[in-house]
């Protein structure tokens, strides 16, 4: 089994949330990465769905590939020096779908593959600049764990500082797990070293935003 791992860089979306899309099974708006072509050079693709429209200019398909830059990496990582042409008229034969786009780079690109996977790098740190699409190992129980954590968050914001909308960020930085969280004019950034050691207790730094707060209302009484 061959898969194909590219990372999402757009919203999510679902059927529910977004009935237009019903029928396409990427379940993001933007995606990219890189493979290596049949020739074995490693090549950066960037795609997303298009819109088919008629005559009048209403849309009658949302769901159409499209392709925002796809280059040779092997020849330069600048796309002004390595550009792949595009063309526009053969997409019209693909829809946004993980079988439409695999087909895509089958025939464009010569090679085959049986699955196309996204990755997530809120989950999953991950650079395709380091290791191609075609070349990732996904540690999958690590992932879970990190989802695990992320709910942990998620429910420490909904539930516990009664946010509607929780906005705290999750990310790798120096392949470390980062959690950042924004309270009242204080950022409390949390690095997880070993995502299994994590003991999902996390303490609200009341100490220090209150120091800060204290801070920013004393500079704010003086202007």
């Amino acid at each position: 089994m061959k898969n194909l791992y590219l990372v999402k860089m757009g919203c999510d979306y679902t059927e529910e949330s977004a009935p237009e899309m019903r029928g396409s099974d990427v379940g993001n708006y933007r995606i990219r990465g890189t493979f290596h072509d049949k020739n074995g050079d490693v090549i950066f693709i960037e795609l997303g769905n298009g819109y088919e429209r008629d005559d009048k200019g209403n849309t009658i398909n949302a769901m159409k590939l499209r392709v925002d830059f796809q280059f040779n990496t092997t020849i330069d990582w600048d796309c002004n020096v390595s550009s792949i042409k595009i063309d526009y008229d053969m997409l019209k034969d693909y829809n946004y779908t993980k079988k439409g786009i695999l087909k895509y780079i089958k025939d464009v690109f010569g090679v085959e593959f049986d699955n196309l996977e996204l990755i997530d790098t809120r989950f999953f740190n991950y650079d395709y600049h380091e290791v191609p699409g075609d070349e990732i190992i996904v540690d999958t129980n690590k992932v879970e764990q990190v989802k695990k954590i992320y709910d942990y968050f998620y429910k420490y914001e909904k539930e516990v500082e009664k946010k509607k909308y929780p906005n705290f960020s999750m990310y790798y930085e120096d392949n470390v797990l980062t959690v950042l969280l924004h309270y009242n004019c204080y950022n409390d950034i949390v690095k997880i070293e070993d995502e299994f050691k994590f003991d999902f207790n996390y303490i609200k730094p009341v100490e220090e935003i209150e120091k800060a707060q204290r801070k920013w209302y004393a500079s704010y009484r003086k202007r």
